[in-house]
């Protein structure tokens, strides 16, 4: 079992994601806003976060903050969104950030957070 960050500011998107992961046996927290996210990252307490549109334009803050060591380098970082991101996209795989297209199905989610329950959710 994980403990699962969802940084969604769209709040059906935000209780699909917790849903998700949810029903997978994870422990999940969900917020509104970048700045949230980067105040529940700088704990430690997360396995995962999974940033959503259009807080993934703060995905960039929370890599830079990860670089600097202000949150958990643990902390595996996933960007799910529907920007077209292949300028950076490079750059991020580089840091250890999944990109996560949008939208994506319940097992695309576990997937790209490689916690897969074995369960074939759709």
């Amino acid at each position: 079992m994980a403990s699962v960050l969802i940084v969604e500011s769209d709040p059906a998107i935000r209780c699909y994601a917790l849903v998700v992961f949810r029903d997978a046996g994870h422990r999940v927290t969900g917020v509104g806003d970048g700045e949230q996210a980067l105040s529940m990252l700088s704990t430690g307490r997360f396995d995962i976060a999974v940033i959503g549109d259009p807080a993934a334009g703060r995905a960039i803050d929370v890599v830079r903050a990860r670089s600097d060591r202000s949150i958990a380098t643990r902390t595996k970082l996933v960007v799910h969104t529907a920007d077209d991101l292949t300028d950076i996209e490079c750059g991020l795989h580089e840091l250890d950030v999944e990109v996560l297209p949008r939208p994506a199905r319940p097992a695309e989610l576990l997937a790209a957070t490689s916690l897969g329950s074995g369960l074939e959710l759709v």
